[in-house]
């Protein structure tokens, strides 16, 4: 049977690792009982501190659905390039679900994300109201200042 590269974790509402899958072990080399019961973010890469800052800012605001990040892991001591989709059940529990980056994808994918983490930083950080509108006439990224000005 052919399955996907992805591992599934399951963390409390206080961010403890409660389940860990058969195939996340496989993907990151490390065992249930080494992971059951730390906190999640240990798993993060100590490199990765905008990785880790990033995740703390969209599960704070979130709103359901799934959270999509790319973010640096290091659960078998090495680290790894890997996405992250996460969402919280009725349960109050989270699932991470966890798919290494090939490395032929890395470059691609680590320099698309910078990009957009750079882009989103520039528009939150000018002075000047901006709204960025794609071809469909729908609003896709705007500022605070966009806001105070449309007096919204």
């Amino acid at each position: 049977m052919v399955s996907l590269p992805i591992g599934v974790v399951v963390a409390n509402e206080r961010w403890r690792i409660e389940r860990v899958d058969e195939r996340f072990c496989e993907l990151f080399v490390c065992t249930p009982e080494g992971l059951l019961g730390s906190p999640f973010e240990d798993l993060f890469s100590p490199r990765d501190r905008r990785g880790l800052h990033a995740f703390d800012e969209k599960i704070s605001g979130y709103a359901g659905g799934l959270v999509d990040l790319l973010v640096v892991l290091r659960p078998d001591r090495t680290d790894r390039l890997v996405r992250l989709r996460v969402g919280r059940e009725d349960s109050g529990l989270w699932t991470i679900f966890a798919e290494p980056v090939q490395p032929s994808d890395a470059d691609l994918v680590h320099q698309l994300e910078q990009v957009h983490n750079q882009l989103s930083a520039a528009v939150a950080a000018v002075d000047e109201g901006i709204a960025i509108i794609d071809t469909q006439h729908c609003l896709v990224r705007l500022n605070a200042r966009f806001f105070e000005l449309a007096s919204f």
